[in-house]
C-alpha cells in the first residue's frame, strides 16, 4: 500500500469540469478524494463510506450530479488501526501534507472519530494550498452497506475501484438527523451545510426502484440512539430530538412556506459550489417540503406506526410528483386550480397555496391533510 503514485492530470480535471460543467478547482479536489478514498478502502477492511464521497457514488447516472469537498467513512477498526492506516497516506501520495488526526471541535460530546486535513498544491485557481477533509468513525457498525463499483466517470481524474457505500435509505436516515437544529443536528454556526443534505435526501428519494420508508426510519432512529450515546451530560433524550425534527422546516420556511432571506443565502452558496447543474430557489422550496413529508413518514414509525402504510402513502405522494412532472404548462394550471381548491376545502390555508407552484403546492396540500403545516 505504500508505493508512490501520482496526483491528479490537469487536462484530465480540465476536460471533466468542461464536460460535465464544474469548477476546476472543485473537480481538483474530487480527484484527491477519489484516490484518498481508494486508500482507505484497500486499507480499513470493510469500511463503507458515508456522506460526502458516499452521496456521489449514491447519485450518479450518466453524468455526475453533485461533487464533495470531503470523505467520511465507518469502519470496524479500532482507532490504533485507523492511525496506522492514515500514517502510510503520504507514501502513497508525497504530493499530500496530511494534518491529523484532530480532535474533534463538538463541545460536550465524545465521538469515535478521526478527522484529517489533507493540503496539497493547487494546479487551477484559486492557486496555492488546497485542503480536503477526511472523517473516520471507528469502532463502527456498518449496517446497511454494499459494495458497488464507483461510476465509470470519475475514472477520468482517478481509479476506478470497488467500495463499500450505505444504500439510500441508510443515507437519508442519517441526513435526517441533521435538521434537528436545537438538539443534535447541525448546529449555528455551521449551517451553510442544510441546503446540501436536503438536496441530497430528495434526490435519493427518487433511487431508481425507489426507497424503503421502514429502512429509512431505522437509520433515523439508530443514528439519533447514537448521536445520544456521545453526550457526556446525558441532559437529551430520543423524544427531545423527536420534538425537534417536529419542527422542521421552522427556521428555513415561515408560517406561509416563504423561504427566509438567510436560507437563499445558503441555496446560492452551495448551489454555486457542488452542482454542475443549476438548481433554482423554487426547486430547493419543493424539496424542503418534501423531506419534511419524507421525515414525517419517518418520524410516525419510529413512534411505533405501521410501515406498510406509511410506505403506500410516500409511493404514492412520489407518483403523484411524477405525473405532475410530465404534464405542459396548462395541464399544470389545471392541477394547481384543483389542488388548491380541495385544500381549501379540507380547511388549509389556500392563500398560501396560490403563492406555490403546482409541485410544491402538491406536497403542501399532503401536509396540510396531515396536519403538518404549523411551523411558523
Amino acid at each position: 500500500m505504500s508505493e508512490a503514485r501520482g496526483g491528479p492530470d490537469g487536462d484530465a480535471v480540465s476536460g471533466f469540469a468542461a464536460r460535465y460543467g464544474f469548477d476546476r478547482g472543485l473537480v481538483e479536489e474530487v480527484a484527491w478524494l477519489v484516490r484518498i478514498t481508494e486508500y482507505l478502502a484497500e486499507g480499513l477492511g470493510g469500511c463503507v463510506v458515508r456522506g460526502g464521497m458516499g452521496v456521489v457514488f449514491n447519485l450518479h447516472g450518466a453524468a455526475p450530479r453533485r461533487l464533495s469537498r470531503d470523505t467520511d467513512v465507518d469502519t470496524p477498526a479500532t482507532k490504533e488501526e485507523v492511525e496506522s492506516v492514515m500514517a502510510g497516506l503520504a507514501g502513497r501520495y508525497p504530493q499530500l501534507r496530511v494534518r491529523g488526526p484532530h480532535k474533534p471541535r463538538n463541545p460536550g460530546k465524545v465521538l469515535p472519530l478521526l478527522t484529517y486535513y489533507c493540503k496539497f498544491d493547487r494546479i487551477f485557481p484559486p492557486y496555492g494550498t488546497g485542503e480536503v477533509k477526511v472523517e473516520i468513525f471507528y469502532g463502527s457498525r456498518t449496517d446497511g452497506g454494499r459494495t458497488i463499483r464507483i461510476p465509470e466517470y470519475l475514472g477520468s481524474i482517478g481509479p476506478v475501484f470497488s467500495v463499500g457505500v450505505y444504500e439510500p435509505e441508510a443515507i437519508i436516515g442519517h441526513k435526517m438527523t441533521t435538521l434537528a437544529f436545537r438538539t443534535i443536528g447541525i448546529p449555528e454556526g455551521r449551517q451553510t451545510a442544510i441546503p446540501k443534505h436536503i438536496y441530497d435526501i430528495t434526490r435519493m428519494l427518487g433511487s431508481p426502484g425507489g426507497v424503503r420508508v421502514d429502512r429509512m426510519a431505522g437509520s433515523l432512529g439508530r443514528i439519533i440512539d447514537n448521536e445520544l450515546s456521545y453526550l457526556e451530560d446525558g441532559a437529551m433524550g430520543r423524544d427531545d430530538v423527536l420534538a425537534d425534527l417536529d419542527r422542521f422546516p421552522a427556521g428555513l420556511l415561515d408560517g406561509r412556506a416563504k423561504m427566509g432571506e438567510g436560507h437563499r443565502g445558503r441555496l446560492s452558496a452551495f448551489a454555486a459550489g457542488m452542482l454542475g447543474t443549476r438548481y433554482t430557489m423554487s426547486e430547493h422550496l419543493a424539496d424542503i417540503l418534501l423531506v419534511k413529508a419524507a421525515l414525517v413518514l419517518s418520524l410516525d414509525i419510529v413512534r411505533g406506526a405501521d410501515a406498510a402504510g406509511a410506505q403506500a402513502s410516500l409511493d404514492g405522494l412520489l407518483a403523484g410528483l411524477g405525473r405532475l412532472s410530465g404534464l405542459s404548462m396548462a395541464e399544470k394550471g389545471t392541477k394547481h386550480r384543483k389542488i388548491t381548491r380541495e385544500a381549501r376545502e379540507a380547511g388549509a390555508d389556500a392563500s398560501v397555496m396560490s403563492n406555490l407552484n403546482p409541485e410544491q403546492a402538491y406536497v403542501y396540500r399532503w401536509l396540510a391533510a396531515r396536519k403538518q403545516t404549523g411551523w411558523g
